[in-house]
C-alpha cells in the first residue's frame, strides 16, 4: 500500500501494528537503491537497555554496515550514518548547509516520544560531509538522553519495492542534483508535517490497508520550542496553582484566564512553564511559547505561531504575522495556551495581549508587576526547589558510579542543595561538574567548598525585596563548572554568552571553519570535543520547530550573566571579537529579499545582543577607543540591512548609529582594527544603509546627505588606488542621489544624476531602476511624451528577454508598468492607465509580497480605478486591501500618509454606497493629515491635498552642537523659513562623559563640589543653558510662524531649588537650575509681547537609556508617552510652568 507525498511514495508495513496503542505514525521509505539493506540492523532485534526517545520516524542514511552483534540502537544508527557520511569506504562531496540542516532535524526529532521501530531509505544518495558526519554523531551520542528500552512485541517486517512510477524528478535523466536533493527534503519534510499522525498497517497477505480508531485526542497545533524535561521534580503546588487558574476556572467573558510566574533567575519558571505545557496537552489542543525579553523576539515568536498554524508563510512580515495570530486566537473555539516566556516589560505584553474566552495565557518574568491587575491579575513567586525534590534532581542524573561509596548519597546531595539554596539552576550546574568529573558526591563535596563569592544582579530589580542577591554558593558551582572546561571548550562558552541566549544554532561554527581569520581558533578546530563538554550542564538543546528553524540550543541568562562576570577584560574582548566575526560570515556578504526573513530569525537576535553587549560593556570599558574590531562594524551593517528589508527601520537606524559614533567624522583615524580604505569603506556602506532608511521612509533630504557621503568616501577610497569599492555601488549612490533629488522635487536635477548613474551600467540595462525613475522624473516635469516612449521601449526589451509578457523576475517590470500607468492618467489615457496598473499589481504581489507598501500602492490605484467608473462596492474592496497592507507591516509608522489618503477615498465611496462608516472614515483620514501637517492644515480638503500628504511623511533632521553657535545657524538657515511647531532642547552629554572619568552614564557617581574645575563648570552651562538659549533664537521666527508654537526645555528635578536636599552634583544642579530660569523668562517675554509662542520645562525622568547606563525606573517608551501629554496640553494660560514627565507641576 502506498501514499503519495509532496515527491516521493511512502511504503507502509507492519502486520501488527494494528493492535498497538500509539499516537504515531510509523513509516517505511523505500528506494531502487538501498532497499532491504537498511531494514537489516532493525530486524536484529538487539536494540536493549539505551534507545533513544522518538517520533514519527527513524532516519537510516543510506546502507547499514553488516554487524550481526550491534545491541545499542545508537551504535545501529551511527553504522548506518558512517557510508553516506564520508567513510574511507566511499568517498562523497560535502553536503549543502540547506540539506545538512533538514536531516540533522530529522535526527533531531528521535530526542521527543517513543516509536515503533522503523527505518527510512532514501531513493538516491545524498552527499554528507565529513564535517557533517561529526556533528551527527555528537547529536545521536548524549548521555543525558539515554532511557530504558520500550519493549514491545511487534514483528516488523519490510516490503521493499521499487516505485511502480518512478518520481518526476528522479525519473528525469537531465534532473539536476538540487532537484533531487529538493525532492529529498520535501518527502522528508511532509512525513514531519503530517498534521494528524495514525497507525497505518498493511496486511502482507492481501495487501488491505487498515488504520485504527485513534484512542486520544491528537493535537491541533502544540507549538512548543523545547523538548520535555526528563529529569524536572517537585513544583506540584505551584502546577496545581497554574491548573487551577488556566484549566479549572471559568470564565464567561471574553477575556483569556492568565497566571504570571515570577521569581530570581534561576529557580526554574521556564522549566515549571514547560512541565505545565506538557502535562496540558489533552486539556489544549493549542499551545503556543513565545520568547518575550524583546521585542524583535516576541514578533518573531508570534509569526511562527501563525506559521504553525498555517495562517502564514515563515518568510512574511513579522510585524503583520503577529497581529494575525492575535486576532486568530479570539475565534479559536477549543481551548488554547500561549505562553509568554522571560517577560521583561509589561506595556509589551499588554501591547500584544490576545483575547477570547477559551484562552489561556501564561506569563514567567523576574518582576511581580506581571501578576499585578495590570496585567494577568494573578500569579505567584516560585521559591527554591524543595530539598527533597532537588536531591532526587541531582541522584537521577548522576551516574550510578557517583552514587556508590561508603557515604549515604542522599546526604551527598543535601550538601549540594544546601550550598546553592535550591537553586535549581545551581543544582543543574552542579550535576553537570559531577558528570564532567566522574566525581563521587562524596569527593565532589570535599573538593568545592569554597563559599567565596555571591553572584551579584545591581539591576534596579534588586530593590524589591524578593530580588535580593543570589545565594551564597552559586556563583561558586557555576564558576567551577565553567573553570573545569578546557581552554578551548571556555573560550567557546565565553563566546556562546555574548550571543542571544534563546537560541545559539547547531552549525554556527561551519562558516568559521572556512574562514581565513577564523578557522585557526581552538574551538572551530575541536568543534565536536568542545560541544560534547558544554551539552554537559552547560548548553541544553531546543525542541525541533520543522521547517522554521535550525536546530539548536539554550544557554541560562543566570549562567550567562556568570559566565560574563567571571571574564577578563581581555577575554571579554576577544569572545567579543570572535562573535562578531562568527555571526557576521553567517549572514554572508549581502542580505537579499529572500534570505531577510532567515538571517532575522536565526542571526539578528545575535545582532542585537553583541550591540546591547558593546554598549553596556566594551564601550563602558573603553576598549572601543583602540580595539573596536571591523567585524563588529561590518555586523551592524548588515543588521541594518535585515532590517530594512523587514521595514524595521528605526531598530535598524539605531544599529546604523552605532557603527557611524564608531567611525567618526574622519573614519581613517576611527579607532577601529583594519586598515584605512577597509574603514572608509565601512563608513561609505552605512551611509549608504542610511540613505536607503531615509528614502524608504520618505525622509529625502535624509537620504540626499547620506547617498553624498557615501559617494564621497567611494571617490576618497578609488582616489588613492584602493581596491574593494565597486562601480556598482558609485552607481547606486549616484542613483540614490537622484531617488532623493526626485522625492524632493528637484526633478531638473535628479535627471541630470540619474543620466550619470546610467552611464556607469550597461546601455539599455532592463534590470535597472534608474531607467524607470529617469521616466517618472520627466512625467513629473511634464515631458509625458519622452517618458512614455521610453517605458514602452524598455518592456519590449523585457518582454523579448524573457520572452514573456509581465515577467516576475524581480519588481522592476511593476514599476514600469505602474509609472506608465500614471504617465497615462495625466494623459487622460484612463482605462490604458487601468489595464497598467492592473497588471503591476499582479507582479508587484510575486515580487515583493502581499504586504509590501508597494503593492498597498497598486491597491489604492486599483481602487480609484474602480471609484472613477462608478464600480463602488469593487472600489471598496480595494482601498480596504491598500488600508490593510499599510496598516499591518513593520514600517505602519512611516505610512500615516498612505493610510490617510486610503481611508479619504474610502470615505468617498462608501458615500456613494449610502454607509454611515464613511462620516468616520474622512474624520480618521482628517485627524491623520492634521496630524501630519500641524499648524499648516486647513479643513475642507480634496483629493489632490491628500495625494501632496505623502511627501510631508519625512522627518527633517539636522546636527547641531551646543558648543558651536556655528552649527546652530547653518541648521537655522538649511531649515529656511518653513514653520515650526515644536522645538525640544535636549541636551547631550557625551563631551562630559569624556571629560568626567567617572561612573557610569550621565549622573555617573556623587562628585563632590570641590572635585570641579572651571572648564567643567563652564562646559556643563554651555551644554545645558546657552547651547538651549541660542538655539531658540535662532529659531524663534520659525516658532513664530505656527499657531501655536512651543519651546521644550528637557530639564530635571535636580534643577529645583527648593527640592535640593542634597549637596551632590552642583554643576549638573547648578546648569539645570539656570535653563529653568532661562525657560521661565522667555516665556513670560513672549507672553507679554503678545506672541503665542509657548515655553516650558519638563523632567523626563529616571529613563533608562545608554546615557544612563541604561539604570532607570521607567521605560523610554513610558516617558515618551507622558511628555506628549504635557506638550498638547501647555498653553498661554500655563506657559513657563516646570512639569514632570507624568503632568505632575514641580516647584522651581
Amino acid at each position: 500500500m502506498s501514499r503519495e507525498y509532496g515527491a516521493g511514495t511512502l511504503y507502509y508495513s507492519n502486520p501488527g501494528i494494528r493492535d498497538v496503542e500509539a499516537t504515531i505514525d510509523p513509516v517505511i521509505l523505500t528506494g531502487e537503491t538501498y532497499q532491504a539493506k537498511a531494514l537489516e540492523t532493525s530486524e536484529s532485534g538487539k536494540w536493549k537497555e539505551s534507545l533513544i526517545q522518538a517520533t514519527r520516524c527513524v532516519l537510516f542514511l543510506g546502507t547499514p554496515l553488516n554487524d550481526e552483534n550491534l545491541d545499542h540502537f545508537r551504535s545501529a544508527l551511527r553504522a548506518c550514518m558512517t557510508i553516506e557520511s564520508g567513510s574511507v569506504d566511499k568517498k562523497v562531496d560535502k553536503l549543502g548547509a540547506e540539506d545538512a540542516q533538514a536531516i540533522q532535524a530529522l535526527l533531531l526529532i528521535l530526542k521527543k516520544e517513543p516509536f515503533p521501530i522503523m527505518t527510512i531509505a532514501e531513493k538516491r544518495a545524498l552527499p554528507y560531509g565529513t564535517r557533517f558526519r561529526r556533528k551527527l554523531s555528537r547529536v545521536i551520542v548524549d548521555k543525558q538522553n539515554e532511557i530504558p528500552a520500550l519493549r514491545t512485541s511487534l514483528d516488523v517486517q519490510a516490503i521493499v519495492r521499487p516505485d511502480p512510477q518512478p518520481h518526476t524528478s528522479y525519473g528525469n535523466a537531465t534532473a539536476t542534483e538540487d532537484d533531487r536533493q529538493n525532492a529529498s527534503r520535501k518527502l522528508l519534510r511532509a512525513i514531519l508535517l503530517s498534521q494528524t499522525p495514525c497507525l497505518l498497517g498493511v496486511d502482507v497477505q492481501n495487501g488491505s490497508s487498515g488504520q485504527p480508531e485513534r484512542k486520544s485526542n491528537h493535537a491541533k497545533c502544540h507549538h512548543i520550542p523545547f523538548p520535555e524535561n526528563p529529569f524536572f521534580k517537585g513544583r506540584q503546588d505551584t502546577l496545581k496553582a497554574i491548573k487551577a487558574r488556566l484549566v479549572t476556572s471559568q470564565t464567561s467573558s471574553k477575556v483569556a484566564r492568565a497566571f504570571a510566574l515570577w521569581g530570581v533567575p534561576g529557580q526554574g519558571k521556564t522549566q515549571t512553564a514547560l512541565r505545565f505545557a506538557f502535562d496540558s496537552k489533552d486539556h489544549f489542543p493549542y499551545i503556543f511559547w513565545v520568547t518575550a525579553d524583546r521585542e524583535e523576539k516576541l514578533l518573531q515568536g508570534l509569526h511562527d505561531c501563525a506559521v504553525a498554524v498555517g495562517l502564514r508563510e515563515p518568510a512574511t512580515d513579522v510585524t503583520a504575522g503577529a497581529k494575525i495570530f492575535v486576532d486568530f486566537l479570539p475565534s479559536v473555539t477549543d481551548e488554547w495556551l500561549l505562553i509568554f516566556d522571560n517577560a521583561t516589560d509589561h506595556h509589551l505584553i499588554n501591547k500584544w495581549w490576545p483575547y477570547g474566552k477559551h484562552g489561556a495565557i501564561l506569563i514567567t518574568a523576574r518582576s511581580h508587576v506581571f501578576a499585578t491587575s495590570s496585567v494577568a491579575n494573578a500569579g505567584m513567586e516560585l521559591d527554591k526547589l524543595p530539598d527533597d525534590n532537588a536531591i532526587d534532581m541531582i541522584l537521577a542524573q548522576v551516574p550510578r558510579s557517583s552514587r556508590n561509596g561508603d557515604f549515604d548519597e542522599r546526604e551527598e546531595a543535601l550538601k549540594i542543595v544546601k550550598r546553592v539554596s535550591g537553586l535549581a539552576l545551581g543544582v543543574q550546574a552542579a550535576v553537570g561538574l559531577i558528570n564532567e568529573t566522574n566525581y563521587s558526591l562524596k569527593r565532589y563535596n570535599a573538593k568545592y567548598t569554597d563559599a567565596r563569592a555571591v553572584l551579584k544582579d545591581t539591576s534596579a530589580e534588586q530593590v524589591h525585596r524578593n530580588f535580593a542577591p543570589y545565594p551564597q554558593g552559586l556563583y561558586e558551582v557555576l564558576t567551577e563548572t565553567i573553570a573545569n572546561l578546557s581552554q578551548d571548550a571556555r573560550m567557546l562558552i565565553e563566546m556562546f554568552a555574548l550571543l542571544d541566549p534563546d537560541r545559539i544554532q547547531d552549525g554556527i561554527l561551519e562558516t568559521a571553519a572556512e574562514s581565513e581569520s577564523l578557522k585557526g581558533i581552538g574551538f572551530v578546530q575541536n568543534e565536536t570535543d568542545c560541544m560534547k563538554s558544554l551539552m554537559n550542564g552547560l548548553i541544553a538543546s531546543n525542541g525541533l520547530e520543522v521547517e522554521q528553524r535550525f536546530p539548536s540550543y539554550h544557554i541560562h541568562r543566570l549562567l550567562q550573566k556568570c559566565v560574563i562576570m567571571d571574564m577578563t577584560e581581555t577575554s571579554r574582548q576577544r569572545a567579543f571579537d570572535i562573535a562578531a566575526g562568527i555571526i557576521s560570515s553567517n549572514i554572508g556578504a549581502e542580505t537579499t529579499v529572500e534570505s531577510a526573513a532567515f538571517h532575522f530569525k536565526e542571526y539578528f537576535p545575535h545582532v542585537q545582543s553583541l550591540h546591547d553587549f558593546f554598549h553596556q560593556n566594551i564601550e563602558k570599558d573603553g576598549s572601543s577607543n583602540n580595539s573596536t574590531p571591523l567585524d563588529f562594524i561590518q555586523l551592524l551593517r548588515k543588521g541594518a540591512a535585515i532590517c530594512y528589508r523587514k521595514s524595521l527601520f528605526n531598530t535598524g537606524l539605531s544599529l546604523i548609529k552605532t557603527g557611524q559614533d564608531i567611525l567618526g567624522e574622519d573614519p581613517q583615524m576611527a579607532p577601529s582594527s583594519g586598515h584605512w580604505s577597509e574603514k572608509v569603506m565601512e563608513a561609505m556602506r552605512l551611509h549608504y544603509s542610511h540613505a536607503c532608511i531615509g528614502t524608504e521612509v520618505g525622509d529625502f533630504k535624509l537620504s540626499l546627505y547620506h547617498f553624498q557621503h557615501a559617494k564621497s568616501c567611494h571617490e576618497k577610497v578609488t582616489s588613492q588606488g584602493c581596491t574593494g569599492a565597486t562601480q556598482t555601488e558609485l552607481r547606486n549612490y549616484v542613483g540614490g542621489i537622484a531617488n532623493s533629488l526626485n522625492g524632493l522635487g528637484r526633478h531638473h536635477d535628479a535627471e541630470g544624476y540619474y543620466l550619470k548613474s546610467l552611464e556607469l551600467g550597461k546601455p539599455n540595462d532592463i534590470e535597472s531602476p534608474y531607467e524607470v525613475n529617469i521616466c517618472r522624473c520627466r512625467w513629473a516635469a511634464g515631458d509625458f511624451k519622452d517618458a512614455e516612449e521610453r517605458l514602452l521601449e524598455l518592456i519590449e526589451l523585457r518582454e523579448k528577454t524573457y520572452k514573456q509578457k509581465d515577467d516576475t523576475k524581480n519588481y522592476i517590470m511593476g514599476h514600469m508598468l505602474y509609472v506608465l500607468g500614471n504617465i497615462y492618467i495625466s494623459q487622460k489615457r484612463l482605462d490604458e492607465a487601468n489595464t497598467l496598473h492592473k497588471r503591476a499589481l499582479k507582479c508587484w504581489i510575486h515580487t515583493f509580497g502581499e504586504e509590501h507598501h508597494k503593492t498597498g500602492d497598486a491597491w489604492h490605484k486599483r481602487g480609484w480605478h474602480k471609484a472613477r467608473r462608478q464600480k463602488f462596492e469593487k472600489a471598496r474592496k480595494c482601498f480596504e486591501k491598500a488600508l490593510g497592507v499599510y496598516m499591518s507591516g513593520s514600517d505602519q509608522n512611516f505610512r500615516r500618509g498612505e493610510i490617510a489618503r486610503s481611508n479619504f477615498q474610502l470615505a468617498r465611496v462608501l458615500k456613494e454606497l449610502g454607509l454611515e462608516e464613511s462620516k468616520e472614515r474622512f474624520e480618521r483620514a482628517e485627524e491623520l493629515r492634521k496630524d501630519l501637517l500641524g499648524s499648516d492644515y486647513s479643513p475642507q480638503a480634496n483629493e489632490e491635498a491628500y495625494d501632496n500628504l505623502l511627501e510631508a511623511t519625512g522627518a527633517k533632521i539636522y546636527e547641531i552642537d551646543y558648543l558651536e553657535e556655528a552649527t546652530i545657524v547653518e541648521a537655522a538657515k538649511e531649515y529656511g523659513s518653513e514653520t515650526l511647531d515644536c522645538l525640544i532642547n535636549c541636551a547631550a552629554f557625551v563631551i562630559l562623559k569624556k571629560l568626567i572619568d567617572h561612573g557610569e552614564g550621565v549622573s555617573g557617581g556623587p562628585i563632590e563640589w570641590q572635585e570641579y574645575n572651571s572648564k567643567i563648570l563652564t562646559d556643563y552651562f554651555q551644554i545645558m543653558v546657552v547651547g538651549p538659549l541660542l538655539a531658540t533664537k535662532h529659531f524663534q521666527a520659525n516658532l513664530e510662524k505656527s499657531k501655536a508654537g512651543k519651546i521644550v526645555n528637557i530639564s530635571s528635578s535636580l534643577g529645583s531649588i527648593s527640592g535640593t536636599v542634597k549637596g551632590t552634583k552642583v554643576a549638573y544642579r547648578i546648569a539645570k537650575a539656570g535653563l529653568n530660569q532661562e525657560t521661565r523668562t522667555i516665556a513670560m517675554d513672549l507672553k507679554n509681547n503678545g506672541s503665542n509662542v509657548t515655553a516650558m520645562v519638563i523632567d523626563p525622568g529616571a529613563v533608562a537609556t545608554r546615557l544612563s547606563g541604561w539604570n532607570g525606573r521607567i521605560s523610554v517608551e513610558e516617558s515618551v508617552n507622558g511628555i506628549y501629554v504635557v506638550i498638547d496640553r501647555t498653553s498661554l494660560k500655563n506657559t513657563g510652568k516646570f512639569w514632570r514627565w507624568n503632568g505632575e507641576e514641580l516647584q522651581y
